[in-house]
C-alpha cells in the first residue's frame, strides 16, 4: 500500500510548525514588561504576599506555611525559589520568572509564585490556578 502525500498535508504541517514556533516565542519573550511588576505569592488559603519586584531586588523573602518553608529571591529582575524544605525540591530547580505567563509552584508546600503587572490594560483575561 503506497501512501501519497498531498499539497494540503504539507500546508497543514507548515501551519503547525509556524504556530508551534510562535507559541514558543510568546512563552519565552511574551508577557508584559516587568517594570512596575508585583510578586504575588499564593497558598492554598489564598494570597499570602503581594510584594514589589523593584523593592525586592537583591533580597530574599521567607514564606512559612503549615506544610513547610520556602525562600524566594530576586536578582536582575528575575524571581526564583532559592530554597525549599519540601522533599522533592523541584521548585528550586525551576527557571526564574521573567514574565507574567510563568509560575513557580511548590506542590508539597502548596505555594505558588507569579508576577503581576500593576497597571495591566483593561480587557478580558484568563487566569487558571489548580490547587490540590
Amino acid at each position: 500500500m503506497v501512501k501519497i502525500i498531498r499539497k494540503t498535508d504539507f500546508f497543514a504541517i507548515g501551519i503547525f510548525i509556524v504556530l508551534a514556533v510562535a507559541l514558543i516565542f510568546i512563552f519565552f519573550t511574551g508577557g508584559a514588561d516587568t517594570y512596575g511588576a508585583r510578586i504575588i505569592i499564593l497558598s492554598e488559603d489564598g494570597e499570602i504576599y503581594n510584594l514589589s519586584l523593584a523593592e525586592m531586588e537583591g533580597e530574599s523573602h521567607e514564606i512559612y506555611t503549615d506544610r513547610g518553608k520556602n525562600v524566594i529571591s530576586v536578582s536582575n529582575g528575575r524571581v526564583y525559589m532559592s530554597r525549599a524544605d519540601c522533599h522533592g525540591g523541584d521548585c528550586v530547580r525551576w527557571p526564574p520568572l521573567t514574565n507574567t505567563f510563568q509560575r513557580i509552584v511548590c506542590l508539597p508546600n502548596r505555594v505558588t509564585i507569579m508576577l503581576e503587572i500593576a497597571d495591566e490594560p483593561e480587557g478580558p483575561s484568563i487566569d487558571i490556578m489548580i490547587t490540590l
